[in-house]
């Protein structure tokens, strides 16, 4: 399958571009059970903060082939500034690969305390589903520890439907100000729905907060 991805300005111009090839290689008696589960596809690609509209076409040949469009916004990040990353969710996590691996990898895996998140490539869920999400909080040399607190919302009135309260981090034991998460979403109850997740993360008199919308069906 032949993968490529185009993230295009608001004039229309090309700001970063990449193309890829899988290859999938699946025994026939297999095959009918594979096209039942979704391939799972990641690419990192450098791009400049900006807003961007992001663009990937797919095709397996002839004239089958598929395409995908959303907005793309890249904050700008300054160091030494308290800061918070976008929301990555998923409903996979997995103990870590040898990370001496990960330095020939086209791509930087989302590790916390030795567990890694697959991000999924859509934010509606199965009720019921075991869901996840991470972020890293970028601190300050000279900030307190920080604290993050998890809600879901009701986008349309901005009501909380779950609080998961205060939760202190831990540093990491490289010295590093970066600090990844990885939370557990209080999602199994929720009947279908659409929800908002927000993450606040606080460092005295210091707030930033990120959300992202999440569907469950």
């Amino acid at each position: 399958m032949n993968v490529l991805g185009t993230a295009s300005t608001t004039d229309g111009s090309t700001a970063a571009r990449f193309s890829d090839t899988l290859t999938v290689d699946i025994a026939e008696a297999d095959l009918e059970k594979w096209k039942l589960t979704p391939l799972h596809y990641e690419k990192q690609f450098k791009i400049a903060p900006g807003e961007y509209n992001f663009t990937v076409v797919f095709s397996a040949g002839g004239e089958s082939f598929g395409k995908l469009e959303q907005p793309l916004m890249v904050d700008a990040y300054q160091a030494g500034q308290f800061a918070i990353s976008g929301l990555a969710l998923g409903k996979e996590i997995r103990k870590t690969r040898d990370q001496s691996a990960s330095l020939f990898d086209d791509r930087t895996p989302l590790v916390t305390s030795g567990i890694e998140l697959v991000p999924t490539g859509s934010t509606a869920f199965g009720k019921g589903d075991r869901t996840y999400c991470y972020f890293e909080v970028y601190k300050t040399a000279e900030a307190d520890l920080p604290t993050v607190i998890m809600r879901i919302l009701d986008p349309k009135t901005g009501n909380a439907l779950w609080d998961g309260g205060n939760a202190k981090l831990e540093l990491p034991s490289n010295g590093k100000t970066t600090v990844p998460v990885g939370l557990t979403m209080a999602t199994t109850e929720l009947p279908p729905g659409s929800y908002e997740l927000e993450i606040t993360a606080s460092s005295g008199a210091n707030s930033v907060k990120r959300t992202a919308n999440f569907e469950i069906k």
